[in-house]
């Protein structure tokens, strides 16, 4: 690349000490050179300020919250101090592949209708194995995918910094959790998201999750839940799906997190399937293809349960799949056996 445009590579971060260093020294690293790195504290009570000010690299800007503010605020900070042509997330404990930045910068560059464009990541942490946890590749792909969950790890975005200051796109400070869901939300409305299919990020994996048994972890589930409903019935309607609230909220119900909570299948199936009916005859919006393929992928993940006996998965399946085609569905039914013996096998040993 002839020249190179500034990239702002932004981390958040609050008591990463035993983190920090490993993320920053990835950036550090990078390829591509022209970057700052802003980081913003938010107001750490360990040592990750006193890691950070061991660097000494003129590319490193640190601000600091002078209170506790989460991180919605934290990162609409990041996007007003930002400089760069590009901004840049990275999570304050994954790392990035030495050419993350400049394969995304050239990807942008050489594809100006694109307006985000995240990668493949692989996750690491907890003594777990890792894996590659694939994002689809293709903008139909992800405009589809928005109806379910975020549509690519905002650890692994980039987005060209013209469009937040042009259609003043904000965290919503309100959302202390999923901010990053309605976030990519606002953006998928102005233009075209896309992910490359390298691994550029390794995504860390914490024992941090809020779905634990603690009272106050499962009040915190039930704000996701709600939080999540909220988003996701914005972007039904969006979409004009011409879904009724009970719809929409049984939709979000049964996608959300079957692990997490109780879903009555026995009571509800009959709506699941009207609900599948109205998404497929009203969409006008995404490509029909697309469309029956992520929604079949997201059923195949939401039957991914332990609380749901074999026979009834193929049940559920059976009657509120998308149209396919025949070895389609006998893969679908196949994954379905396989899973479930695996979770079997795996319960033994």
């Amino acid at each position: 690349m002839s020249t190179q445009p500034l990239v702002t590579v932004f981390i958040s971060c609050y008591n990463r000490q035993n983190f920090i260093r490993e993320s920053l020294e990835s950036v550090l690293k990078q390829s591509y050179k022209n970057i700052e790195i802003l980081i913003i504290d938010d107001c750490s009570t360990d040592d990750t300020l006193k890691i950070l000010a061991e660097y000494q690299d003129d590319r490193i800007i640190i601000l600091k919250n002078s209170t506790n503010m989460g991180i919605p605020y934290t990162r609409n900070k990041g996007l007003q101090n930002a400089t760069g042509k590009y901004f840049a997330i990275l999570d304050s404990d994954d790392i990035c592949t030495e050419d993350r930045i400049e394969k995304q910068v050239t990807y942008l560059e050489e594809n100006q209708d694109v307006v985000a464009v995240g990668s493949q990541v692989e996750t690491f942490g907890l003594n777990k194995r890792s894996f590659i946890c694939k994002y689809y590749n293709t903008y139909e792909e992800l405009k589809a995918q928005l109806i379910f969950n975020v549509p690519l790890c905002n650890s692994s975005a980039m987005v060209r910094k013209s469009i937040i200051d042009s259609y003043n796109i904000k965290y919503n400070n309100s959302y202390y959790v999923c901010e990053d869901y309605d976030f990519w939300y606002q953006i998928m409305k102005i233009g075209k998201i896309m992910t490359v299919s390298d691994v550029l990020v390794k995504y860390r994996v914490s024992n941090n999750n809020i779905s634990k048994t603690s009272q106050e972890n499962q009040e915190k589930l039930i704000n996701r839940m709600r939080i999540t409903l909220e988003i996701r019935s914005n972007v039904l309607n969006y979409y004009q799906f011409k879904l009724n609230s009970k719809e929409i909220e049984i939709f979000n119900d049964f996608f959300i997190d079957l692990n997490d909570k109780t879903f009555d299948l026995k009571n509800n199936l009959s709506t699941l399937k009207s609900i599948c009916n109205k998404i497929q005859k009203n969409n006008r919006t995404l490509n029909s293809t697309t469309l029956a393929k992520v929604y079949n992928d997201n059923l195949l993940i939401a039957l991914n349960s332990d609380k749901i006996h074999i026979f009834e998965k193929i049940r559920v399946y059976i009657k509120i799949h998308f149209q396919e085609s025949w070895k389609k569905y006998l893969k679908a039914i196949i994954f379905i056996f396989s899973r479930d013996l695996y979770h079997k096998v795996k319960r033994i040993y």
